[in-house]
């Protein structure tokens, strides 16, 4: 998972020398440690290319296009889906927003 421990790194220059860059943290605190195991598994779905491209497509689009393919998507995505309609997080894809 993520540390909250600085990481420095190494910068590599023309004439050969080198020399530490600032340190940068990796997490902003604890909340990004902690994750849903249902917002986990749908990550795995998103991640998962078995199951075609996930960029433009709610994760229910995805799941019934993958059902239609006879891709087999796994029910439990859709279980999770159904119980969480409304909320975002879980509707859209991992890209959502970012692409």
């Amino acid at each position: 998972l993520f540390t909250q421990y600085p990481i420095k790194k190494t910068v590599s220059f023309e004439h050969g020398k080198k020399q530490v860059a600032p340190a940068v943290r990796v997490s902003k605190g604890p909340e990004l440690v902690s994750v849903v195991p249902e917002e986990a598994v749908l990550k795995q779905f998103d991640l998962d290319s078995t199951y075609g491209p996930c960029a433009g497509l709610t994760r229910m689009e995805r799941w019934e296009r993958a059902q239609r393919h006879g891709l087999a998507p796994p029910a439990e995505i859709r279980e999770i889906l159904l119980q969480h309609e409304k909320d975002t997080a879980y509707t859209e894809c991992l890209w959502y927003e970012r692409i």
